[in-house]
């Protein structure tokens, strides 16, 4: 199987966490989240989607999600950088 482009890797395990969460807003995260065309833009939606959780899920789901989105997207950054 072929590697996956940075953006897309990212992408990918970022939507499974939501889907995993059990956030009430999991769908609407998970769409945002795969509109993103840019590692950038993959953060910023990210965090953006953690001040929502924080309003509707609470601070610690939304905690987990900012800890776990940046730790996925520094390695998918670092991964594509390697390969370049």
């Amino acid at each position: 199987m072929a590697k996956l482009p940075p953006v897309a890797g990212a992408k990918i395990q970022l939507v499974k966490w939501i889907n995993s969460s059990g956030s009430s807003e999991a769908m609407l995260c998970a769409d945002e989240l795969l509109e993103a065309r840019t590692l950038r833009e993959l953060a910023e939606r990210a965090r953006r989607i953690a001040l929502r959780m924080q309003e509707v899920d609470g601070v610690r789901m939304a905690d987990c999600f900012w800890n776990a989105a940046k730790e996925i997207l520094v390695r998918c950054r670092d991964l594509g950088a390697a390969h370049s």
